[in-house]
């Protein structure tokens, strides 16, 4: 049988407003609007939605790459001896290195054997990436390598550093030389301009904010150096709010369009994602797993170029085997047996998603726009404008927390009054020190601390 034989004269098409009549009716007179839920500030999410909520839609720019890479974090101060690990963790489905290097790390010795024209590696360093690139280019050569095919990151990014510490690493004139010279390597894959910008949600920003002083974070980059776009590499934390996060991922490719259009340019974002820490919790821990699986897939369905989940005990101790592996795991059974990412763009015509993502463009556009009158990005922190940003959505979060609106689960919700952690932490918590030489510093702060100092002091006392 052809489409040609099917009568569809009796389907008459519906629109939205006899959706809403139907959705009112099982309401049974409730307004439709009594449904809606704001999730975040001007950010509203309906119960239903129809082809007139999303308009035209707008289609997304291309990735960076056509596959996933799958990100572990390491922190390195002996090369020799850590040598192992990186293999061994590539050896376990890993395709990206994150690597957190001491001073003298001897990139020869940290790299042996490791096939880095295969895989991508990301070197953050604090200050100065000169010697690590220069290591790197040696060790190009001495391989006879294409360079073509190194890919990752020297990543010192001097404004993440001033927002988290208050201080630049040297000087401001300084730490933007050392970026112009690492910028004009012969590497043209590795991405020198690094917009670290995990700390603005893990500070409390809402998911527009995010967005918003990301934008203002490359946007800085942009205006300094020339032909910056195809440099920059973004690191994005991964949120609680499912939905919304498939959404900020494709907001901010767009939006990333919108500002390198201005520059000419229409080189693609690279965009890295890493679970947050602001909803994790000491208590209950595991709990922590369900929530690193959901954060996961969304920036896999969002559309990112690289995840790093991160264990479930990262709040409070030195990671165990076990929870690495986890964590790990999590990231191979979405690739390889969900194929999360073997469609792209999946959440494309989703009126939901689309929804979502018109609004939290619209919203972190004005917001940018906020920043660069300010001046841009720099101007805005030192003036503490965008500090205030952060520290008024983390106030409201936080009273959300507080009153129980927001939930976490074996926290401020069925919490296991018999559980014991006191002994099992071994990290401290953040502290809410504002110092800073030249800014007040952003203040990374997890939404159940509060209550969890009060329960770990209370099984001391």
């Amino acid at each position: 049988m052809s489409t040609q034989d099917l009568d569809f004269s009796a389907f008459s098409a519906l629109k939205k407003s006899d959706w809403l009549g139907q959705i009112e009716k099982e309401l049974r007179g409730k307004p439709f609007e009594s449904m809606l839920t704001e999730i975040e500030p001007g950010i509203v999410l309906q119960p239903a939605y129809t082809k007139e909520d999303v308009g035209e839609i707008t289609p997304l720019p291309p990735r960076a790459q056509d596959h996933l890479d799958l990100v572990e974090a390491v922190e390195v101060s002996n090369g020799e001896a850590q040598n192992k690990v990186l293999l061994d963790l590539l050896n376990r489905g890993a395709s990206s290195l994150l690597l957190f290097l001491q001073e003298g790390v001897n990139l020869s010795d940290l790299l042996k054997d490791v096939l880095i024209q295969h895989i991508s590696v990301h070197y953050v360093v604090e200050g100065n990436g000169k010697s690590i690139l220069d290591q790197l280019e040696k060790i190009v050569a001495e391989r006879q390598l294409d360079p073509s095919t190194i890919r990752g990151s020297i990543n010192i990014d001097p404004f993440e550093n001033l927002a988290r510490t208050g201080s630049w690493f040297k000087s401001e004139t300084e730490d933007l030389a050392n970026i112009e010279a690492i910028s004009n390597s012969s590497l043209t894959r590795m991405k020198t301009m690094c917009v670290n910008a995990n700390i603005y949600h893990n500070s409390g920003g809402c998911t527009t904010t995010e967005l918003a002083v990301a934008l203002a974070h490359a946007n800085e980059y942009l205006a300094r150096f020339n032909n910056a776009s195809d440099r920059i590499w973004m690191n994005l934390a991964i949120g609680r709010n499912y939905l919304v996060e498939i959404a900020k991922f494709r907001a901010m490719r767009l939006l990333w369009a919108k500002v390198s259009e201005a520059y000419n340019s229409n080189a693609p974002l690279q965009i890295s994602a890493e679970t947050g820490l602001r909803n994790k919790t000491i208590y209950d821990p595991n709990v922590n797993m369900l929530r690193t699986t959901t954060e996961a897939l969304s920036a896999m369905v969002g559309g990112v170029d690289e995840v790093c989940v991160y264990p479930y005990d990262i709040t409070f101790r030195e990671s165990t085997s076990l929870a690495k592996r986890v964590a790990r795991n999590q990231s191979l059974v979405m690739q390889y047996e969900a194929f999360a990412t073997k469609v792209n763009d999946p959440a494309a015509g989703s009126y939901a998603i689309e929804n979502l993502t018109q609004q939290l463009c619209a919203k972190a556009w004005k917001k940018f726009q906020s920043i660069e009158a300010q001046g841009g990005y720099l101007e805005a922190l030192k003036s503490g404008f965008i500090q205030e940003m952060i520290d008024g959505d983390a106030a409201d979060e936080q009273a959300k927390f507080d009153s129980g609106e927001i939930t976490l689960v074996g926290t401020n919700k069925f919490p296991n009054q018999d559980e014991k952690m006191a002994e099992q932490v071994n990290l401290p918590l953040y502290s809410p020190d504002r110092g800073g030489e030249v800014v007040q510093r952003l203040i990374p702060m997890r939404l159940a601390q509060k209550m969890e100092r009060e329960r770990l002091n209370a099984e001391q006392s």
